[in-house]
């Protein structure tokens, strides 16, 4: 029962992650920014909306001082590294070349998670890491825009990052909840982030970042999302969590179809029954 409850809660997280996409998307389209400082840019909204949920659902700052280098790492790995080259990445290509491959990270989390958490991979998960990876390519040969090498490599840059975030949260959530976390994290993301965005404001290049749809995807995607996710790991354990969440460039393929005109061929749809194929293996 815990397990399923952890699933459903990873299976929102994946929703809140594609729809994040697609407003990214829309923000970093045809831009030549920064993408630290696009990053930085989302912090200060869902900061705001994470520290009104603190007094509520939040333990307190007191914790072990390992706690806050944990938080760290998985600040600098996830927003510094994986999401700064995924969005510069969705800059230079579209959302269905990007996206896939920066969600083959359930193939490291799974590694990551083995090595260092001493979670052992079953065959049925590796299985499913497997033929997700395997519908997330198919996803990218139908997604349209010819193959972009840089899109790609961005998106590989991501996944690693968000793997190797992922398996430092986790072990920050042995002492703190999600709400505990992911406030910490966004929080450090803004103090980081802050020098660029200073520099930047003072020199009036703030004006050419499109910040309503960085916030609103900020919003899900560093905010809402993570909590969710936060939460099915705790309940599931990261490798099922994170094989769940990479299920979702289908999704997002789907949404960028209906938000962004980008073109969804026979070969997404292999990819979707792939993709569909491989979460069920998680309950074999």
């Amino acid at each position: 029962m815990i397990e399923v409850l952890g699933d459903a809660l990873a299976g929102a997280a994946a929703l809140s992650f594609s729809s994040a996409s697609a407003f990214y998307r829309a923000a970093m389209r045809g831009l030549r920014v920064n993408p630290v400082v696009a990053s930085g840019l989302r912090a200060a909204p869902v900061l705001a909306f994470l520290l009104a949920l603190y007094p509520f659902l939040g333990t307190g700052p007191v914790k072990p001082p390992i706690f806050y280098l944990y938080v760290l790492l998985s600040t600098i790995l996830a927003f510094f590294a994986g999401d700064a080259a995924f969005l510069h990445g969705l800059s230079v290509a579209p959302l269905s070349i990007v996206y896939p491959a920066a969600y083959t990270f359930s193939l490291f989390a799974t590694l990551f998670a083995w090595l260092f958490l001493g979670e052992t991979p079953s065959p049925s998960l590796v299985a499913a890491a497997l033929t997700i990876v395997a519908g997330v390519y198919l996803t990218y040969r139908g997604g349209g825009g010819g193959v972009s090498l840089s899109g790609i490599a961005y998106g590989l840059v991501a996944s690693v990052s968000w793997a190797g975030s992922i398996v430092f949260t986790a072990a920050a959530l042995r002492m703190g909840n999600p709400v505990d976390v992911n406030t910490l994290r966004v929080a450090y993301l803004l103090l980081l982030s802050s020098p660029l965005l200073l520099a930047e404001w003072r020199r009036g290049g703030l004006r050419g970042y499109r910040f309503k749809p960085l916030a609103l995807g900020g919003l899900l995607g560093i905010g809402v999302g993570p909590l969710l996710f936060f939460a099915s790991m705790t309940l599931g354990g990261v490798a099922r969590s994170s094989v769940i969440i990479s299920s979702t460039p289908v999704l997002t393929v789907l949404l960028a179809r209906v938000a962004l005109k980008e073109r969804v061929t026979g070969s997404i749809t292999a990819g979707a029954a792939a993709v569909a194929v491989g979460t069920a293996l998680l309950y074999l």
